[in-house]
């Protein structure tokens, strides 16, 4: 049976050493795979590997809640208000603009005389 005493020497046994090296910065890779993404939040999974000490310290999960704009968001309301822009543009002169999806993005082609023309690509 151990004694408190015995017990203490333990801990306190070669602390110089061991404080010494919490002194040091760690050397980390972290990796996270996001298993949820969705408008304002993401949901995933991560483990942080301590190169120094060649052991996994940290697991978990991680939450990101995104307050606000994203850039892809703002960049979406920028590219519908140019849109309607042309389209409304496009009636001024009498012509019907259509959208179509294309493999490389968004074309919109207006019909004039039977004739259908590309305006622009996007």
């Amino acid at each position: 049976m151990t004694s408190k005493n015995d017990e203490q020497d333990r801990r306190l046994n070669d602390h110089e050493n061991r404080i010494n090296t919490l002194e040091e910065t760690d050397v980390c890779v972290v990796g996270e795979v996001d298993f949820i993404r969705e408008k304002n939040v993401t949901v995933g999974a991560y483990g942080k590997f301590d190169v120094r000490h060649n052991e996994v310290p940290e697991v978990g999960l991680k939450i990101t809640i995104g307050l606000g704009e994203s850039w892809q968001e703002r960049e979406t309301k920028n590219i519908e208000k140019r849109i309607k822009a042309l389209e409304e543009k496009l009636e001024m002169i009498g012509a019907e603009p259509k959208m179509e999806k294309t493999e490389n993005g968004w074309s919109i082609s207006i019909n004039e005389d039977k004739m259908t023309k590309v305006v622009n690509k996007f």
